[in-house]
């Protein structure tokens, strides 16, 4: 249909291809619904969040990488309807319903909410801690436990500033800007 969508303003082709047409839209239409109900069950219970645990992604970086993807899939599919039923494909009847649908989609895909709750969060988080920008870890960084016949291994640093270290880092990656407070705390 792409390469040859120059030839549907031609009544005759237009009719050849019609039913064709409608098996493809149906596709489209199936695949945005296919979008939205993994929208729908949420970046927590999707496969790519255990793989993302796997490959040790913060939870709020595999969230909005997860939303681009989508984002990306769905612009894919807004394609494949112009490939479908030509340049004016938002003047169609199924092609402006289909491209409200997307629209909608595409809204509850914006990253940037979730950025800002996450920013929300963190500094709100900053300002009840006590350890504050200037956090120092105090005494020894390892410890060696023994528990019966077996040697357990302490590490005495706090696990929300690793998971923050690696948030900013990958949010910066994404293209957020970091606030400066968050950022020094992370680096410290």
């Amino acid at each position: 249909f792409q390469q040859y969508n120059a030839l549907f303003v031609r009544p005759r082709i237009r009719g050849a291809i019609s039913e064709y047409q409608d098996v493809l839209l149906g596709q489209v239409r199936a695949d945005i619904e296919e979008l939205a109900g993994r929208l729908r069950a949420g970046y927590g219970s999707s496969a790519e969040s255990l793989l993302d645990a796997l490959h040790d992604t913060p939870p709020v970086s595999g969230a909005v990488v997860w939303a681009r993807q989508l984002e990306q899939q769905l612009q894919i599919l807004m394609s494949r309807l112009e490939d479908v039923l030509g340049a004016g494909w938002a003047a169609n009847v199924e092609g402006k319903k289909l491209k409200q649908e997307g629209d909608a989609l595409r809204e509850k895909l914006d990253t940037e909410p979730l950025f800002r709750e996450w920013m929300e969060q963190t500094k709100q988080a900053l300002e009840a801690s006590s350890t504050g920008p200037d956090h120092q870890v105090s005494g020894y960084l390892f410890g060696v436990v023994k528990r019966g016949k077996e040697f357990v291994l302490n590490v005495a640093f706090d696990e929300r500033l690793i998971v923050l270290f690696k948030e900013v880092r990958n949010l910066g990656g994404l293209g957020f800007r970091i606030p400066l407070s968050i950022a020094l705390l992370s680096s410290s």
